[in-house]
């Protein structure tokens, strides 16, 4: 492949195309697909930092969400006049540009889970913990013979690496299909505002702590099919250039943000805020007085001043490291728009750690997390009884929605009342999956494997699909604490 070029990265191609709208009009299409999907009206209940808030005025993961999207369109205006300046993109490609990553943006947290990063761990933990349990009494296999079988080399890594960006890409490529017409297209949106939400550049099996564009999964295996053929046919191996700006995006909106939402709260000051700025500030950085006029600030009008000034400066940061590495940002080489060793980079770094130290780890964020973490575990304790059924067993709960004969005397009651509580679009996609594989492998322990895995994502995507408040509800009747 050659260096790619915006004529081949901004395409109206889809999954399933047929139409005669304009380039613009098809990213505007895919923002309709967008906002009006059920999994962004979830985000609304979904939390930013501080789960179960019951303060309007505190950021869910709807605002946060909007507030980037924002942010996204002024980077993306700005960044495309300078790239029609510099002849590097086509006037007719400038409002597709805006549009897609305004729509990253809209969609770039969809597969966050209840409770964030701590329900992430909590599933990752769970399938370390229990899937060989579960697969080998499902499976009957022998586990001396499936060493370098799929199970173990590319399938379980989709759990064992599980985090919300995969998850969303599954959702716009997969869950979120036609109601009653599965057809394996999720919302089937253009190719190009799919790639501009692959954050990472592999699939769960490339994962790689110490490279920055490998650190987490881009995608899960489930969606590596899909995703290889969109890469292709944009011709593009790394990152998407575009996703640069929505990550960007994102980084400036949620740190300012998270702190503010801090003083809503009361558990920060702004006088207190600016006190450990300025100690983190101190620590990194060879110039101590370069913000001194802001560490001095007392109260939320000086927050306010620094908010609006900081983002000014972060923007155009991140507009001039994408003109002048464009060459890195076409190729997906960059690590990212905002360097950390810049003065900008450095305080976006102080201020993560601020929040890190006196907000995450305040009771009011803590004691929400400690529940969440113990939610999801406790959730899939119970839907682990799905897991390790046969699985002719388990179809028979599937065919169960037609044919009840089959589960009535089964022995499966629990069981079959766990499986009804799973939404229908879901069992569609894991449908559609059992009968490519049992098409496409004619060896018995092979589909096995592949029969669990795409079986154990749909318990995932139930789980992960919740809202933090329906999670809760339904820990709460799977444990008889309320009914």
């Amino acid at each position: 492949m050659g260096t790619p070029n915006y004529n081949e990265l901004i395409i109206r191609e889809r999954f399933n195309y047929k139409t005669t709208r304009t380039l613009s009009e098809e990213f505007t299409s895919d923002k309709n697909r967008i906002i009006f999907s059920s999994p962004f009206r979830r985000l609304q209940q979904k939390a930013q930092v501080f789960s179960l808030e019951t303060n309007a005025a505190v950021r869910s993961r709807l605002t946060h969400t909007l507030e980037v999207a924002t942010i996204g369109i002024s980077l993306a205006e700005k960044i495309a006049d300078k790239l029609v300046e510099n002849n590097l993109i086509t006037q007719d490609l400038v409002l597709p540009f805006i549009k897609i990553i305004e729509n990253a943006c809209l969609i770039h947290d969809i597969g966050n889970p209840p409770f964030g990063h701590f329900a992430e761990n909590a599933i990752k933990e769970w399938f370390k913990k229990n899937w060989k349990k579960l697969f080998f009494k499902a499976s009957k296999l022998n586990k001396s013979d499936l060493q370098e079988a799929p199970i173990n080399k590319e399938l379980i890594l989709d759990f064992l690496h599980f985090d919300g960006n995969p998850q969303g890409l599954r959702i716009v490529c997969t869950l979120q299909d036609v109601p009653g017409n599965f057809i394996n297209f999720g919302l089937n949106l253009t190719y190009s505002q799919i790639a501009s939400i692959v954050k990472y550049s592999g699939s769960t099996s490339n994962v790689d702590p110490k490279n920055p564009l490998n650190k987490k999964a881009g995608y899960f295996f489930s969606e590596k099919e899909k995703i290889d053929k969109i890469k292709r046919t944009l011709n593009f191996t790394n990152r998407y250039p575009l996703t640069y700006i929505m990550e960007a995006a994102d980084d400036i909106s949620y740190c300012l943000s998270d702190i503010e939402d801090g003083f809503e709260k009361k558990i920060l000051t702004p006088q207190y805020f600016f006190e450990k700025l300025k100690v983190e500030w101190e620590k990194y950085s060879d110039q101590p007085h370069t913000y001194d006029s802001y560490f001095a600030g007392k109260n939320k009008a000086d927050f306010f001043k620094f908010k609006i000034e900081f983002t000014r400066a972060l923007i155009e940061h991140a507009i001039e490291t994408y003109i002048e590495k464009h060459d890195e940002v076409i190729n997906g080489s960059l690590h990212e728009l905002i360097d950390k060793s810049t003065d900008g980079g450095l305080l976006l770094k102080c201020l993560k750690t601020v929040s890190r130290k006196y907000l995450f780890r305040s009771s009011d964020a803590e004691n929400n997390e400690l529940a969440g973490h113990e939610i999801i575990l406790g959730i899939l304790n119970k839907y682990g009884a799905l897991l390790k059924l046969e699985y002719t067993k388990f179809y028979d709960l599937v065919s169960s929605k037609d044919d009840l004969d089959k589960v009535l005397g089964s022995g499966l009651d629990l069981e079959w009342r766990l499986f009804n509580r799973l939404p229908e679009k879901y069992i569609e996609a894991y449908k559609f999956e059992f009968e490519k594989c049992r098409n496409e492998f004619s060896e018995e322990s092979t589909f096995k494997q592949y029969e669990w895995f795409y079986r154990a994502h749909l318990i995932v995507d139930y789980i992960s699909g919740m809202t933090d408040n329906y999670a809760l509800e339904t820990y709460k009747l799977l444990y008889g604490i309320k009914i």
